[in-house]
C-alpha cells in the first residue's frame, strides 16, 4: 500500500471511530441535560434576580407583584427541569411553544432580531 492510500485509510478509520450508537447518543444527551439541570443550580438565584430588577426597574413591580410574579415563575421554572429531565428533548419547550402559536411571539425570532441590532 502506498503512502496515499495509507493516508486515505487512516483518515477513514479516523472518521468511523467519531460514530455514535443510537444508544452513546441517547446517554450523551442524557449526561448533557444533567450537566443543564446543575448550571441551572447555580445559575437560578441570579437570574431570578435579573428578572425580578428588571420588572421592577422597567415596570415599576413592588414586593408584592414582585413575589407573585416569583411564585408563578418558580412553578414554571420547575416544569423546565423536570422537562430536562425527560430522555428525549427535541421539542421545542411547551412555553416557547404556546407563546408562539396562542399569542405569535417567537422568542427565537426576537432573540435573533436582538443579537443582530446588537451587532452580534
Amino acid at each position: 500500500m502506498g503512502k496515499g492510500a495509507r493516508k486515505r485509510a487512516e483518515r477513514k478509520q479516523e472518521v468511523a471511530e467519531f460514530r455514535i450508537t443510537p444508544a452513546q447518543h441517547k446517554a450523551m444527551m442524557r449526561e448533557i441535560n444533567a450537566q443543564i439541570m446543575k448550571k441551572d443550580l447555580e445559575y437560578y438565584l441570579d437570574m431570578d434576580a435579573a428578572v425580578l430588577w428588571a420588572l421592577h426597574e422597567e415596570f415599576g413591580f413592588g414586593a408584592a407583584r414582585l413575589r407573585r410574579f416569583f411564585e408563578s415563575f418558580s412553578r414554571i421554572h420547575e416544569n423546565l427541569r423536570k422537562y430536562y429531565d425527560f430522555e428525549d428533548t427535541a421539542d421545542t419547550w411547551l412555553c416557547r411553544r404556546l407563546l408562539k402559536e396562542r399569542v405569535g411571539v417567537d422568542v427565537a425570532a426576537w432573540e435573533k432580531e436582538l443579537e443582530q441590532s446588537n451587532g452580534q
